[in-house]
């Protein structure tokens, strides 16, 4: 399962961004939204996880997954979204340390 900061610095190693001044050049997203990920507990939008998604050439539904699994309050339901991203996980990708794009 992958976390938001780790779905933003993913996007970032990929296109060879060293900031996040970069990231909200490249995607249109504003420095505020972005720095609300990072500094705050807010959540990427059903949108942002589908425009991440194909930024990493990821499954759409594994982004919203982990995003659904780490806003969620109750572990039931944390326990439930993270056992959809590890269906929806591409091959070979069992966690973010295993990430093909790391």
């Amino acid at each position: 399962m992958l976390t938001t900061n780790q779905i933003l610095d993913l996007i970032k190693k990929k296109y060879n961004f060293t900031s996040d001044y970069q990231l909200h050049k490249f995607t249109g997203w504003s420095h505020a939204t972005i720095s609300g990920y990072r500094n705050k507990p807010q959540y990427m939008s059903e949108a942002i996880c589908v425009q991440s998604a194909n930024l990493l050439e990821l499954p759409e539904g594994f982004i919203l997954a982990c995003v659904h699994a780490e806003r969620a309050k109750s572990k039931a339901i944390k326990d439930a979204w993270k056992d959809t991203a590890a269906l929806l996980a591409p091959e070979g990708m069992n966690s973010a340390k295993d990430c093909i794009l790391c």
